[in-house]
């Protein structure tokens, strides 16, 4: 009798840990997010650019005009602030642009408060919201180009 209860006792106890990791993987503890905001570079110029954050850990090359998504998105709730957000939680250092591989601008994290337009800078993107989407973007001016270091 005794070890009957015993192996009860150890099959309740895998089943508790079964049930325990089914409820872990299970998304039930998944937080829920307000919006989605796609993180995008604007290219305002007339020129092929590649945008470079953290020597290479992520890039993608820009045509003239145009605008990409090559970071993904990011998560928010209503009460938040999509820039601060991002600011605060995506860890780049560096953010350089190139043409024809050759570095025309770079911009540090460290330097945010000294430029007046940089992806470093929160006043410098622009965000929108359609229902639950939305898009926070950084555009790259001529005058950037321009103000080479």
């Amino acid at each position: 009798m005794h070890k009957l209860i015993q192996d009860l006792e150890n099959t309740v106890f895998k089943v508790k840990i079964v049930l325990f990791f089914l409820l872990l993987f299970s998304g039930c503890w998944e937080e829920n997010f307000d919006y989605i905001y796609e993180i995008s570079f604007s290219n305002n110029t007339n020129d092929t650019l590649k945008v470079i954050i953290d020597d290479y850990q992520n890039y993608s090359t820009i045509f003239p005009r145009d605008t990409v998504n090559f970071l993904g998105g990011i998560k928010i709730n209503e009460n938040e602030d999509v820039v601060e957000e991002l600011l605060k939680t995506r860890g780049w250092d560096s953010i350089s642009i190139l043409k024809d591989d050759k570095i025309l601008k770079t911009w540090y994290k460290v330097d945010a408060s000294n430029e007046l337009h940089s992806p470093f800078n929160y006043n410098s993107w622009n965000s929108w919201l359609i229902g639950n989407n939305g898009v926070v973007v950084f555009t790259i001016q001529e005058s950037d180009l321009n103000d080479r270091e």
